[in-house]
């Protein structure tokens, strides 16, 4: 994970493996491709890239939230909680 966190937000789900995780997105790191990364982030500054999303330009917030919910379903991961 780098230093380029866009948000970070709960992980919506009252299954206690995800009780104290969150989600960190990031912009990658070549701006042009217009993506994002999605780390689960675990206790004990574990964290885990579940997703890597290049769609164009994710300038609005509701966009990329919906991509990343997309990509989180079909990986079989809870969907986005709240911004922290």
């Amino acid at each position: 994970m780098s230093d380029n966190i866009r948000a970070q937000y709960t992980v919506d789900s009252s299954d206690p493996q995800y009780a104290e995780t969150t989600y960190s997105i990031e912009d990658f790191d070549d701006t042009s491709m217009g993506g994002v990364s999605v780390y689960l982030d675990a206790g004990g500054g574990r964290s885990t890239l579940v997703a890597s999303i290049e769609v164009g330009d994710l300038s609005d917030d509701d966009e990329m939230e919906d991509a990343v919910n997309t990509e989180l379903s079909r990986a079989g991961l809870p969907p986005l909680g709240d911004l922290t």
